[in-house]
């Protein structure tokens, strides 16, 4: 595992913590604390296979106010020079009009012989 951190003068600290389980799964969390109180955290997995890659974060979870993020990520290699993916997105909580939003993103990778 690594473990980065730093503490600034106020005795805010930013921390992250990465470690590989095997050579196609990482598990990332960072965590950010500001006058004693946590107020940013994720928690991130990500897989590499043979020919995609796919990534799950959550994000900011409280429990008692019932609020945070997940995301979703997958992007699949089609042929050797095109990968195509979708992201999507999930916020709830009270500060969300309707109690909840999702977003669906798609994507494409074209990668050519001089550029990518």
């Amino acid at each position: 595992p690594i473990l980065i951190g730093d503490v600034d003068a106020s005795g805010n600290l930013n921390a992250n913590i990465i470690h590989a389980l095997s050579d196609q799964l990482r598990v990332k969390c960072v965590a950010q604390i500001q006058n004693n109180k946590c107020v940013a955290s994720q928690c991130t997995t990500d897989y590499k296979g043979k020919d995609f890659t796919a990534a799950l974060t959550a994000g900011n979870l409280d429990p008692i106010s019932g609020s945070g993020l997940f995301v979703g990520q997958y992007l699949q290699r089609v042929t050797s020079r095109l990968a195509l993916g979708s992201e999507l997105l999930y916020q709830f909580g009270q500060q969300i009009p309707g109690g909840e939003i999702s977003v669906l993103s798609l994507a494409g990778r074209y990668s050519g012989d001089d550029w990518q």
